[in-house]
Parts: structure tokens; C-alpha cells; sequence
């Protein structure tokens, strides 16, 4: 993953709880804080990361995909369009912006 640059992302997570831990600087003792240290130790190689919270009900694309990744044998990138699976959520999401 070295030879990718990401820039500009948003996380989206519908737990309050670890945006907020992840937005914190202070060193995470809860029982997944090793996880979200490994998250806060790799921000750093992202240009413009951001975290947002979002309500369960809204979050429909992350459910779609993480449904997807349930089934899948392998490993999937998409750096050029999004997969199939959640076209439709995204016309939808455009339409209201």
C-alpha cells in the first residue's frame, strides 16, 4: 500500500464513540483502543483524512459493502468507481447535494 498516496478522505462510521476516540490525541485504553492506535499511527499518511458520524439509518452504503466483503474469497480494491452494488445509493446521495 506504500506506493498509494490517499488524499482526501472521509471516514464515515455510525459509532460515536470511535469517531470520537479517533479525533482524540490522548492514547486509547478501551478494549479495541490497540486498533484505533494502529488507526491514529497511519492518519498521518493521509492528506486531509476527516471523520464524520453518521446514524445508522444513514449508512446504508457502508452496510451494502460490508455485506459484500462478508462473501468475498478475496481481496478487492476500487480506485476508479465504486462496485456495482451501490450505484443506486450514490445517484440518490448526489441528487440531494
Amino acid at each position: 500500500m506504500s506506493e498509494i498516496r490517499y488524499q482526501n478522505i472521509l471516514f464515515e462510521c455510525d459509532s460515536l464513540q470511535i469517531v470520537d476516540s479517533l479525533r482524540d490525541p490522548s492514547t486509547n485504553i478501551s478494549f479495541i483502543g490497540q486498533i484505533l492506535e494502529d488507526i491514529k499511527a497511519f492518519l498521518p499518511t493521509i492528506t486531509g483524512a476527516s471523520f464524520a458520524h453518521f446514524r445508522r439509518q444513514a449508512n446504508e452504503i457502508a452496510l451494502r459493502l460490508g455485506r459484500l466483503g462478508l462473501t468475498l474469497s478475496h481481496i478487492c480494491t476500487w480506485l476508479e468507481s465504486p462496485p456495482s452494488i451501490i450505484w443506486d445509493l450514490l445517484e440518490v446521495e448526489a441528487s440531494l447535494n
